[in-house]
């Protein structure tokens, strides 16, 4: 009996928009998933806090009270950036757009802004 290696998948990578968590208890999208049968890996994730306080930033799925938090919060000091890779990521596999939420209400100029890369694959 023979042992085959699995390919591993290459997806192709993207990058999201610049939302603003401007609000408390509300999610903003920070990568849609478009088309049937696409997933989405984070791979990078960069936070910038403008504020006057320290943020705790969650990433998950769903808008409103309904957002799941699928990865761990991430805290980010009073008028600093973050930027996370994909070594301190753990392997969550997005089925629906990427939401993020922010422990502290703002508004711009001092708000909390994220970018995320992600990678994205088609199929099972």
């Amino acid at each position: 009996m023979s042992v085959e290696q699995v390919p591993e998948r290459q997806g192709t990578r993207a990058t999201g928009p610049l939302p603003s968590l401007i609000a408390n208890a509300a999610a903003v999208n920070c990568f849609v998933l478009t088309g049937a049968n696409r997933t989405a890996i984070i791979r990078k994730i960069h936070i910038m806090n403008r504020t006057v306080s320290q943020v705790t930033v969650t990433f998950g799925t769903g808008i409103g009270p309904q957002v799941a938090g699928d990865l761990p919060g991430y805290v980010v000091m009073a008028g600093l950036d973050r930027q996370i890779t994909e070594e301190e990521i753990p392997a969550w596999e997005a089925i629906a757009t990427i939401t993020a939420q922010s422990t502290l209400a703002g508004a711009a100029p001092l708000d909390v802004q994220v970018v995320v890369e992600c990678e994205v694959f088609l199929g099972t």
